[in-house]
């Protein structure tokens, strides 16, 4: 099992809690400070521990991180142990425009800063792993067999294990904006139903490439979010995924 320690500023929190939770949905084994450090323990022992144990360093590098105390201790510690046993691999993240410490400008970083997916999956095809998609890939081909898909079909079949378990809502809302072209976030809501897990649902999809934003109230399902809503339609159907209500 691949075992990642991360490494990030608490500034960046919402970013790193994300990529956290993606990386565990493919069966990974993290290090995440934020959630592994308990009340009464040692911070500074709890990881020196993880550093010793983790076999890799993904470095979130933000204007943030590059500043940060925290974040310089865990890479040069990485980096001696590199020097030294060769046994960590250290895997820079950029999330925005930020000068990239100097002991890292020589090793390719995944460019999260305009696409979140296409960044995860360029870090998680650096580990040279299935991470158990067989199941999903073959939902996808099968999808591929009838629609054009235009998306490379691992990253399909890596998106779809990643949200494996979706919301009712969430699938709703792109069943209702997969054939429209632009319109109201209200209209939506009028459509799907008038609460809080719906305006939620909307941000979540945004947040994840599904659906396109024009303006500030106005919304369309994107090239992505369609052929995801065909391969997840077709996953629902044979058992693989499974839909969850967010209340």
């Amino acid at each position: 099992m691949i075992r990642i320690f991360i490494s990030y500023s608490s500034r960046d929190a919402s970013f790193a809690d994300r990529l956290t939770r993606d990386l565990i949905s493919l069966g990974m084994d993290i290090f995440y400070a934020k959630w592994d450090i308990k009340v009464g323990e040692s911070i500074v022992e709890k990881i020196n521990e993880a550093l010793i144990s983790h076999d890799h360093l993904i470095i979130i590098l933000s204007s943030n991180s590059v500043q940060s105390d925290w974040v310089k201790r865990e890479l040069n510690s990485s980096l001696m142990r590199q020097l030294q046993q060769r046994e960590i691999m250290i895997k820079p993240v950029l999330i925005e425009n930020c000068e990239i410490p100097p002991l890292l400008v020589d090793i390719k970083y995944a460019d999260f800063r305009d696409d979140y997916n296409a960044g995860f999956y360029k870090l998680i095809d650096s580990f040279q792993e299935d991470f158990a998609i067989e199941q999903f890939l073959q939902v996808v081909e099968n999808v591929g067999k009838r629609e054009n898909l235009t998306y490379d079909r691992r990253f399909l079949a890596v998106l779809l294990k990643r949200h494996s378990s979706f919301s009712t809502i969430g699938i709703q809302i792109l069943s209702f904006l997969s054939e429209k072209n632009f319109i109201s976030k209200l209209a939506i809501l009028n459509e799907v139903g008038e609460d809080k897990f719906v305006q939620q649902q909307i941000d979540y999809l945004l947040e994840n490439g599904l659906v396109d934003s024009k303006y500030t109230h106005e919304i369309k399902i994107s090239t992505l979010g369609q052929q995801f809503l065909h391969i997840f339609s077709e996953g629902l159907s044979e058992g693989i995924v499974s839909l969850v209500c967010p209340h």
